[in-house]
């Protein structure tokens, strides 16, 4: 067994890679922006199968989808390209994350005043603040996903940035760091860390040009069904577990347990 959730996730990445190569990462992606995604049931399905087996490298590929889909329901074209190019490319072991949550909470987050924060300084847009329970947000080597899709407050409104893992090269040591790692009950070898912006330069382009309460509300609506599908795989394998044991264990008795 292994003693950090860092070092179990590293452990899942060759899995990752083969889901990559086979184009299940691609295949989260609508076939109009170049992957090979089909409709939403299709989705629910794939979701369910693999859940009911396991869960944390499960966790990892369908983050990313969560990850991308303010780009592929809100991006503009240039951004649409430039920011899913790496996951159509079947190649390597690209990650990406939806970074919503506050490390103080966010259920209500639309009256947060707590928030992570962005102001505009020449053409970059410059981030501070904290998140966490991102899934995939500090990558493989815990220095940024290849895309990461930030909630932020921009003075009294909400916006999504997409920060990119050449993004964060182009800062200052330390302007992107990972202040402790979170053991997350139920998916043992996830990675959604607590983690920190200070001062980190972001080109304007980045900005998804919509409102951010919008984009918020949606992807966690449409994801809302695949959660469920989760769900659904994990009571599967519970109930398929406990009619296996009652029809095997006596404990005791003179019976199977089924019989009682």
């Amino acid at each position: 067994d292994l003693p950090t959730p860092h070092e179990r996730f590293l452990s899942t990445k060759p899995i990752y890679e083969k889901t990559v190569q086979a184009g299940l990462i691609q295949g989260q992606i609508p076939v109009s922006l170049g992957g090979s995604g089909g409709a939403m049931i299709n989705g629910a399905l794939i979701c369910e199968e693999f859940y009911a087996v396991e869960s944390s490298a499960s966790l990892t590929i369908f983050g990313t989808g969560l990850g991308m889909l303010p780009i592929i329901l809100f991006g503009s074209p240039d951004q649409q390209k430039r920011l899913l190019d790496p996951f159509i490319r079947k190649q390597g072991a690209p990650l990406a994350s939806f970074v919503f949550s506050e490390s103080g909470g966010s259920a209500n987050w639309k009256t947060s005043t707590t928030f992570t924060t962005a102001h505009l300084d020449g053409e970059h847009y410059v981030l501070n603040g904290e998140k966490k329970w991102a899934t995939n947000c500090a990558g493989w080597d815990y220095t940024g996903a290849d895309l990461q899709c930030v909630v932020v407050k921009i003075k009294e409104s909400f916006a999504v940035i997409a920060v990119t893992s050449e993004d964060i090269k182009n800062n200052a040591h330390g302007a992107y760091t990972i202040i402790e790692d979170i053991e997350t009950v139920g998916h043992c070898a996830v990675s959604g860390p607590h983690i920190k912006f200070t001062n980190l330069r972001v080109p304007l382009w980045n900005r998804l040009d919509q409102d951010g309460i919008k984009i918020v509300e949606t992807v966690f609506t449409i994801t809302a069904g695949l959660v469920g599908s989760f769900c659904t795989g994990v009571m599967r394998t519970a109930f398929e577990k406990a009619l296996t044991f009652a029809r095997t264990e006596k404990r005791g008795g003179d019976t199977f347990i089924i019989s009682h």
